[in-house]
């Protein structure tokens, strides 16, 4: 049983015959559909390259994973230079899969279904954000967008979603509108991999001498939608009301350099340090665990697995209301994404209130413990079997 599963992934091939990725999409991120499918085929935008340095990459590489190779191409200019190679690949990319998996919203996946997709095949998304927050989508596009993903959601035969509720209000299912059956079934689970054994102790702030360090994640910073220029805006002020305070950035792209040129036309150039990606959990959790707290003016997101790996090692964490952060943190711990003034008096209320960031830390580990992978894995599977199972029977 061969399933096809689509996101927007870029991924790096050696002479070898390896596929490597610089995050998430590592072997280990495939187990969860290898637990119920005997095979699964991976679409992905892939550039050749010589030597990769293997201390910096995943191996995405193992037994029963297959990556279907698109053109590599960034953004939706380059995807119109290479459309006519882009819809030969696509419209073989589903022969011989017994069934599909959707992961929306991403261009990827509607080209894959519109494009792609046989009659009579059994089909399921993973509803992982939403469009309607996306700040790079104008106009029409996002209006395309957001009627594509409400439509390919409802024709799945299952959907399941990155958040509990939030995304379910605005994204409804078949099995929500008509009633869940053999045919048409809903679910929910977070794409973090996370274990029990990740979850730290709460932390502590009793060393008011050291500097209060608050950092934030972004996995590829091409645009400013995590919200790097507020997370600057309320260092200045903060700085400027006498604490000492530093910031720390994991992740890298093309516009880290304007960030950093931000940062010291405001004259804090030396208070925020870009540390570049972090390619393992392990490394992601450690390098959090030694900061004070987690500040992400984020204007898009589905359910971020950032803000849980933050709480997963005790972090203090504040925020925006953006679509499913929500139902991880508490509304007095959110703030508009623009709203540095207010994101930098709460980060100085609460540095001088060591009680309530003790208090967060320790609520942050619980709301944590929901979102791992023994936990999840379990409707994860189900989930999963339920398509499989549609799938065999077509195939009787």
């Amino acid at each position: 049983m061969k399933v096809l599963v689509t996101d927007n992934a870029h991924l790096y091939k050696t002479p070898d015959g390896k596929y490597y990725t610089p995050s998430i999409y590592s072997y280990e991120f495939f187990k969860r559909y290898l637990n119920v499918f005997d095979e699964v085929r991976f679409v992905s935008k892939t550039k050749y390259v010589d030597t990769i340095d293997t201390s910096n990459f995943l191996l995405v590489s193992g037994k029963g994973l297959e990556i279907y190779e698109l053109p590599w191409y960034q953004g939706i200019k380059g995807m119109l230079k290479n459309i006519f190679k882009l819809l030969v690949r696509y419209r073989k990319i589903c022969d011989g899969c017994d069934c599909y998996i959707f992961r929306v919203s991403q261009i990827e996946s509607y080209l894959a279904y519109i494009i792609g997709k046989r009659r009579g095949k059994s089909f399921a998304v993973e509803v992982v954000n939403d469009p309607f927050s996306f700040t790079d989508l104008k106009g029409i596009f996002k209006w395309i967008n957001i009627r594509m993903l409400k439509h390919i959601v409802k024709k799945a035969n299952g959907a399941s979603y990155v958040t509990k509720n939030f995304l379910q209000g605005l994204y409804p299912n078949r099995a929500m509108l008509e009633g869940e059956c053999e045919r048409y079934f809903e679910s929910y689970y977070s794409s973090i991999e996370l274990t029990e054994s990740d979850i730290r102790k709460p932390k502590t702030f009793s060393d008011t001498n050291s500097p209060f360090e608050i950092i934030h994640i972004s996995n590829s910073i091409n645009s400013n939608i995590k919200g790097h220029k507020t997370l600057i805006e309320a260092l200045k002020i903060v700085c400027n009301h006498g604490y000492n305070i530093t910031a720390c950035c994991i992740g890298d792209g093309n516009l880290v350099s304007e960030f950093k040129r931000y940062a010291e036309e405001l004259d804090v150039g030396d208070k925020v340090h870009f540390i570049g990606r972090l390619h393992s959990r392990q490394e992601v959790l450690d390098r959090l665990s030694k900061g004070s707290l987690f500040v992400f003016p984020t204007y898009t997101e589905g359910l971020p697995r950032a803000v849980i790996e933050a709480q997963a090692v005790g972090l203090p964490c504040i925020s925006t209301p953006v679509a499913g952060i929500p139902e991880l943190l508490d509304k007095r711990y959110l703030f508009e994404p623009e709203d540095s003034k207010s994101f930098a008096y709460e980060i100085m209320r609460l540095i001088n209130n060591t009680d309530e960031l003790e208090e967060m830390s320790s609520i942050n580990i619980e709301v944590a413990k929901r979102y791992t992978k023994e936990k999840l894995n379990k409707r994860r599977t189900e989930f999963y079997s339920r398509l499989r199972k549609l799938a065999e029977n077509e195939n009787d």
